[in-house]
């Protein structure tokens, strides 16, 4: 039992996946105002992941043994859930072309989550929540991600495809459409100041 969870039995009802013949992570639903899990109440313990040698950079930057230590850390010490950056740019560089690589990562990910048993919440849309970042979209041109008719439109798209490649992923608890969730509530006049 790990001392982060009150949840003895948190993983014991577990499938088999038929192809890896690891425990696949059971499914995590809101009841009314808590998660639960295996019919009994689940208090996600974790944080936001960055990988600790490649950092942001990291789908440009992939190595998968040095992210598997990462996980296996966070297993050790407890996580049940990490967070986690998907750069838009990289999963989407042209609206409508989706990385075939940003997607097997994001594969090799969730197979990590089974194996060490940490859910994942990603973050959709990451760039101009902190200004002009090197992993912003190019095709924002300075519009607000979350007020711009345009920029929604091609967000939902993503989103949408997303959702059609794992909506029934177990590993995955929740979804971030944005990194800085407090920008969500700001106008756009907000954007037009740091610009």
């Amino acid at each position: 039992m790990s001392p982060f969870c009150s949840c003895p039995a948190l993983h014991a009802q577990n499938s088999t996946d038929a192809k890896t013949g690891l425990a696949k992570l059971s499914e995590v639903r809101l009841d009314g105002d808590y998660f639960s899990h295996n019919g009994k109440r689940f208090v996600p313990v974790g944080a936001h992941w960055v990988p600790a040698k490649a950092a942001m950079p990291w789908p440009v930057e992939w190595d998968p043994k040095d992210i598997e230590v990462d996980f296996a850390k966070m297993h050790e010490l407890g996580y049940s859930m990490v967070r986690l950056d998907m750069m838009w740019a990289w999963f989407e560089p042209r609206p409508g072309d989706y990385n075939p690589v940003a997607f097997q990562q994001l594969d090799y990910l969730v197979s990590l989550a089974h194996k060490y048993q940490i859910y994942r919440h990603p973050s959709l849309f990451i760039g101009g929540e902190v200004g002009e970042a090197y992993w912003d979209v190019t095709r924002r041109h300075g519009r607000h991600p979350h007020s711009d008719s345009e920029m929604l439109r091609l967000e939902s798209n993503l989103a949408a495809e997303f959702g059609r490649r794992y909506a029934y992923e177990s590993g995955i608890v929740a979804r971030d459409l944005t990194d800085e969730p407090p920008f969500l509530d700001r106008g756009e006049s907000d954007y037009g100041r740091e610009r």
